[in-house]
């Protein structure tokens, strides 16, 4: 195999398993951020030593434990925060290399769709040209599947806080809580070179883009 191709195909590799795991520690914090938001009440009363379920109609009737109650959520705030700001960095940082990735990737397809309709099934070369083929699919699909984890966890994040069991909390409490909530209300998402978010509705214009302009160079 020619040596430029290897140099391409580790480039490639090392770029996609980085962007993998770093997605994929994304999803597992958020996961976890959200599971300690939904158990707020629970640790509280843990720390507190109370017996479960504690019945109180108003938290600041024992100032102790609404003060633990805040710092909990002050806790899942502040683990909120640096994670935004961890998916804000993973998207600067990525975000130009995989507009280059989904070029390729589309200009794969179309090439392939393009040669291939001028070969018969029963040609030997038809065989290479579906593994490019499926390689290029590949490529751009995992990348923008990985990239639903992350839509999907932040999507799911209200969800979770809404259900700590807030009712008899504090003030100060549920304005934190309405402040998380209304933050997670943007769609949280990489990008593609900032113009579109890495989704599987991306995958499927970029499939129809390259079917578009196969077609075109079919009938020029």
């Amino acid at each position: 195999m020619d040596a430029g191709l290897l140099i391409i195909a580790g480039y490639l590799g090392a770029h996609d398993t980085l962007l993998y795991a770093f997605m994929s520690c994304i999803d597992a914090k958020f996961k976890v951020v959200s599971e300690a938001s939904t158990s707020i009440r629970e640790r509280a009363e843990f720390k507190m030593h109370l017996d479960r379920p504690y019945l109180v109609l108003r938290d600041e009737e024992i100032p102790e434990f609404e003060e633990i109650m805040y710092f909990e959520i002050k806790r899942c705030n502040d683990s909120l925060t640096k994670l935004l700001k961890v998916c804000e960095d993973l998207d600067s940082i990525f975000r130009y290399t995989l507009l280059g990735r989904a070029i390729s990737s589309l200009l794969v397809i179309a090439s392939c769709l393009y040669i291939g309709s001028y070969l018969s099934s029963q040609d030997p070369e038809m065989y290479h040209l579906v593994e490019y083929l499926s390689a290029g699919f590949f490529q751009i699909f995992m990348v923008c599947y990985f990239g639903v984890f992350i839509t999907e966890r932040g999507a799911a994040y209200n969800t979770y806080l809404y259900e700590c069991n807030w009712y008899s909390c504090s003030t100060r409490f549920k304005q934190a809580m309405l402040i998380m909530m209304s933050r997670m209300q943007k769609p949280l998402y990489l990008t593609i070179g900032k113009f579109y978010p890495l989704s599987l509705e991306t995958f499927v214009q970029v499939s129809k883009a390259a079917f578009s302009y196969a077609t075109m160079l079919k009938a020029v």
